[in-house]
């Protein structure tokens, strides 16, 4: 009988882990979906215009001081994940 308390003890740890996996991987999971997915832009222009010769840091500025994002930090994460610091082109 103590076998078998032991075997239901073991069980449950294992289901309670799973459980515990299953949530932190489905927040990770909604944590990035808004990062990438989710609207940051605001109504507050209606386009952005990069100046020739511009590069990341002063297109971030401009977001930031024009209050074009919602987030600048959301925006600088995505920004370097998607690598668009180097690819920043005028126009």
């Amino acid at each position: 009988m103590a076998k078998e308390q032991k075997s239901s003890g073991r069980f449950r740890l294992v289901i309670v882990l799973v459980i515990v996996i299953i949530i932190a991987l489905g927040s990770a999971g909604v944590f990035y979906y808004t990062k990438y997915f989710s609207p940051n832009v605001t109504d507050k222009q209606e386009y952005l215009y990069i100046h020739t010769g511009a590069d990341y840091k002063d297109v971030l500025k401009t977001v930031t001081d024009e209050g074009i994002v919602k987030d600048p930090a959301s925006f600088d994460w995505a920004a370097r994940h998607m690598n668009y610091i180097k690819r920043v082109k005028a126009g």
